[in-house]
């Protein structure tokens, strides 16, 4: 197994480390020999699986950033607490530039900014859980703004927990909207249609419910411009954005039935 040095910025760090730690205590990080931090983990109750990845090699607009894999071909990966990481990196200032440091043998990983230096205690690695990505098709996609979206849902969890979300394209002229709305077994309704900054639909209409808490987490610690998202009838959700200079997805299981 590979050891790694990556250096970025402690506010990308944090990014990462926030939005994987949705739901759960532990990530499995890899480091690729091609330079990218990858990392894929599943909330306790498999309601919510997240991706990330993010170039770290030279080229990107990362200062002073780079990843180094030792030996060359092999991917670093270690299992290491998000508690401990988000706690090792808390007192850094956002522009300080964070080493993550594994020598690809024992249990420990270095992080260090500057003369701030703390060792974390890395977990076994033989208790990564195995996920399994699946093979998803969705006949409907939309591109919406993050804040018209997150404002919606905040609409939304005023009267409800759970979001009812619907795609629709008119045949005509191929125009759409995404609707945001309380699930029809409420009594208080909210209704709020948002404008697509893109749309690829092959149905007229598509809707399915889902939990409103892990939703509306995905986007508690940071804000995208934009947000892509794949439905189809009573099915999995993706959600995909930029994050950290990389690309991150989020997919979430719906609500079987909206009453």
């Amino acid at each position: 197994m590979g050891g790694f040095v990556i250096t970025l910025p402690a506010s990308r760090l944090r990014q990462i480390v926030a939005f994987l730690s949705k739901g759960v205590e532990q990530a499995l990080i890899e480091i690729t020999p091609d330079g990218i931090l990858k990392s894929e983990v599943v909330d306790t109750s498999h309601v919510l699986m997240m991706s990330i990845e993010v170039p770290l090699s030279k080229g990107t607009n990362y200062a002073l950033s780079g990843a180094v894999v030792d030996p060359p071909g092999e991917s670093g990966k270690v299992l290491v607490s998000l508690e401990r990481l988000r706690g090792a990196i808390k007192y850094f200032a956002d522009d300080d530039q964070v080493s993550l440091i594994f020598k690809g043998s024992g249990r420990d990983l270095l992080v260090e900014s500057g003369a701030k230096k703390r060792t974390l205690h890395l977990d076994d690695l033989s208790e990564a859980p195995k996920i399994r990505i699946p093979i998803l098709k969705f006949p409907a996609r939309v591109t919406v703004r993050t804040q018209d979206f997150v404002t919606a849902l905040k609409m939304v969890g005023e009267v409800d927990d759970h979001v009812l979300l619907e795609i629709h394209r008119d045949a005509a002229s191929k125009a759409g909207e995404l609707r945001v709305l309380s699930t029809p077994s409420q009594e208080e309704k909210v209704d709020a249609a948002i404008g697509l900054l893109g749309l690829e639909a092959t149905k007229p209409v598509v809707k399915s419910a889902y939990p409103l808490d892990y939703l509306s987490a995905l986007f508690g610690d940071f804000s995208p411009e934009a947000v892509t998202l794949q439905m189809d009838d009573e099915y999995v959700l993706r959600v995909d954005f930029s994050l950290a200079d990389g690309h991150a997805y989020a997919l979430l299981a719906p609500r079987i039935g909206n009453d």
